[in-house]
């Protein structure tokens, strides 16, 4: 064992020793923790597994459930790091998923369906009403931890409303899975729109729900322009360093959605374009070292905004409008 734990040390591995007894000073300086319940003598005499035993096993469990907390796999009290992998594993994470985001049953297992099958996942995704993706992203931005990606997903949907939609997102990509995720979210979503509407006819995609708002038709031509914008954007900031970002007059951009056409072009048109200016985005991003991800332009509202950023706000615009289109042409 002292061989084991000095090769570990020549390796830079971290050590420990766990024992019931005191385990001599050469010992503790040979591993970097020592945990010692020193238990004592056994009531019977001659037995070694009573006392020592029990203690053990409090202090691993104690240890291993420490290590779960700080590893982000715990939710409460709950375990949610677990995948539907055997049928008992099904009936637990649709307990946990109840427990944790409330519902049904059977709207709990709907949402595990959703998620693949993760409990972590359904649970974000439940209780915040978030995608697939913006789940993921939230958790790999707050380091897998459910409370800190839902306190964000509430933290980015106020900020739309009050503030700056941009600072409640990191300024970098937290790391590789992040930027395979936001890539993903933005070059399936000419997909997901194109099953929204798929089934729906040419007058439930031009009804308008009210006076001033947009038609499924028009929903999507806001798409098109705002991945026009979007691209200019990335390319500018891409090229110059620190560049100045034209805000986006909101009523004027809008009101030119209301008199372009959309409403009698027809949706197949439309969704082309789509797919076409999302691929050119998507095409822009995959290609750029991921470097540039980090880079910022200077907004004239909200200061210093990086390409990341931009994207996070474009993958929560697009499920926004991703599911206005389902309810207009649902309804």
């Amino acid at each position: 064992m002292r061989g084991a734990l000095q090769r570990a040390v020549q390796l830079g591995a971290a050590t420990g020793f766990f024992c019931c007894t005191e385990p001599g000073e050469e010992m503790r300086d040979l591993v970097d923790v020592c945990v010692v319940p020193l238990v004592g003598p056994e009531v019977v005499a001659g037995s070694t597994r009573m006392k020592a035993g029990t203690a053990t096993k409090l202090a691993l469990n104690m240890i291993t459930t420490g290590a779960m907390i700080r590893l982000g796999k715990v939710y409460g009290n709950l375990m949610v790091d677990l995948r539907t992998m055997s049928q008992k594993l099904v009936d637990r994470s649709q307990r946990i998923v109840m427990a944790a985001a409330g519902g049904s049953r059977e709207e709990a297992q709907r949402a595990l369906d959703a998620a693949g099958g993760s409990a972590k996942l359904a649970i974000v995704m439940k209780s915040a009403e978030l995608s697939h993706e913006l789940a993921e992203l939230c958790l790999e931005e707050s380091d897998g931890f459910v409370r800190g990606a839902l306190a964000a997903a509430e933290a980015v949907r106020k900020g739309l409303v009050t503030d700056d939609p941009f600072r409640h997102y990191p300024a970098e990509p937290p790391g590789e899975p992040s930027v395979e995720i936001t890539l993903r979210a933005l070059a399936t979503l000419p997909q997901w729109v194109s099953s929204a509407v798929a089934a729906a006819s040419d007058e439930a995609t031009r009804a308008r729900p009210a006076e001033g708002k947009w038609c499924a038709k028009e929903q999507i031509e806001h798409l098109v322009e705002s991945d026009t914008i979007i691209g200019q954007r990335i390319k500018l900031i891409f090229s110059e360093d620190k560049p100045s970002i034209a805000n986006r007059d909101d009523d004027v951009e809008n009101r030119k959605i209301f008199d372009g056409g959309a409403r009698e072009a027809p949706i197949e048109s439309l969704l082309s374009r789509f797919r076409d200016g999302r691929a050119q985005l998507v095409a822009l991003l995959e290609e750029a070292p991921r470097s540039l991800w980090g880079r910022t332009g200077n907004h004239e509202l909200y200061g210093p905004v990086s390409v990341y950023q931009t994207l996070r706000h474009i993958v929560w615009h697009d499920y926004v409008h991703l599911r206005a289109i389902r309810s207009l042409v649902d309804n």
